[in-house]
């Protein structure tokens, strides 16, 4: 069976332009693993500036999303902007 890629299409000032998030949905589910333990104690406002994530962490965060998207070039991006990085200095 052909794996199933997600997408998401951000919506700026013109056209929607759809990108690959995950390659497989199955991918997505362990993507959103990674993000799950990365955003542990940080769900809130509140929280997050009680417990902000280190450049180790995001750094960490970047580099197993990209090692789960690898087949998608960009799909990392996505994650990235979603931990409020961004993705210009974690392009290595």
């Amino acid at each position: 069976m052909e794996p199933h890629a997600v997408f998401t299409a951000m919506h700026g000032e013109g056209s929607w332009e759809p990108s690959v998030v995950a390659p497989s949905l199955e991918l997505f589910r362990e993507c959103l693993t990674v993000f799950r333990r990365f955003a542990h104690s940080r769900g809130s406002p509140v929280e997050l500036e009680a417990n902000p994530p280190s450049e180790d962490e995001r750094m960490h965060f970047i580099g197993r999303i990209k090692e789960l998207t690898a087949s998608e070039e960009e799909a990392w991006v996505f994650w990235a902007v979603q931990i409020e990085t961004d993705p210009e200095g974690y392009s290595g």
